[in-house]
């Protein structure tokens, strides 16, 4: 796993960002469920492919409310975490995978030892709640609402071994933070079903960026 020095957020974080499927953008290569090749990876090849091209963010400056919340928020969440688990979480710019520059991460957190890392979320009331309620909500959880970009961490950063999802809301005074942990060996099918999804989305990219520019 080779790590930028650019800090998330930054200008030259953004320009490195550009042609390279990670985070988010992962969960338009694989099917959320099912966990296969999706129907739209087509058209965030094209987005791709334009990028490399032009230099310019398919993406455009678009941000949500909820976006804006999660950046607000996440930095308190992150010292929330350290002080309830005594994990320093480390904050990194572009992570890019050893086997494909165009395959990528930009972490939440990782640990100093890189073997564990952190996705924090930031959601609503309803949702929070019923992450810190496994009893009723036993299905509800950050990694299989996520499951695309948790496995993700994984497929980057090979000597990962788990992964901590993190729900913050700090308006919720009893309960601002739950933690789940996730291990590398209790989701060894879903990460090689994922794998698969994004070795045939890279098959696919290059087969589209040969006949575009030829």
């Amino acid at each position: 796993m080779r790590i930028s020095k650019n800090e998330q957020g930054s200008q030259e974080w953004l320009k490195e960002k550009l042609s390279v499927a990670g985070g988010t953008r992962i969960s338009s290569i694989v099917t959320p469920k099912n966990l296969t090749l999706s129907k739209s990876s087509k058209d965030l090849i094209l987005k791709m492919i334009d990028e490399d091209i032009t230099g310019i963010s398919a993406d455009g400056n678009f941000t949500s409310e909820a976006m804006e919340r999660g950046n607000e928020l996440e930095p308190l969440a992150r010292n929330k975490y350290e002080e309830i688990t005594g994990c320093k979480s480390l904050q990194f710019g572009l992570c890019i995978s050893d086997e494909n520059k165009r395959h990528g991460l930009s972490p939440d957190g990782f640990s100093k030892d890189f073997k564990g890392a952190q996705e924090i979320k930031c959601p609503g009331a309803v949702k929070h709640l019923k992450y810190i309620n496994n009893e009723d909500y036993p299905e509800i959880t950050i990694y299989n609402d996520y499951k695309p970009q948790c496995i993700n961490y994984f497929l980057v950063n090979n000597e990962l071994e788990w992964l901590d999802t993190v729900s913050f809301r700090p308006e919720f005074y009893p309960n601002p933070i739950h933690i789940e942990r996730i291990y590398r060996v209790d989701i060894s099918e879903d990460i090689k079903k994922v794998e698969k999804a994004v070795k045939e989305f890279f098959e696919l990219f290059d087969k589209f960026y040969n006949q575009y520019t030829f």
